[in-house]
């Protein structure tokens, strides 16, 4: 799957730039920039485990194999 980004308002980009800021902070050496492939570990906003609000974390690009 491929996407890209369009922000249209100030309050988009900011909240986009806050999300990379902290998967910076977070990740800084733990992922590559760039597109992700298959396997990549890849910063992913989730919801928590309470269903209290969303959490940034790594997981593994792709389809379980079974």
């Amino acid at each position: 799957m491929c996407g890209r980004y369009i922000l249209y308002s100030d309050k988009e980009e900011r909240a986009i730039k806050a999300i990379v800021e902290e998967v910076n902070q977070k990740y800084q050496t733990a992922i590559e920039k760039g597109d992700i492939y298959p396997t990549d570990l890849a910063p992913v906003y989730a919801p928590r485990e309470d269903r209290q609000g969303m959490e940034l974390e790594l997981k593994k690009w792709g389809y379980h194999r079974h």
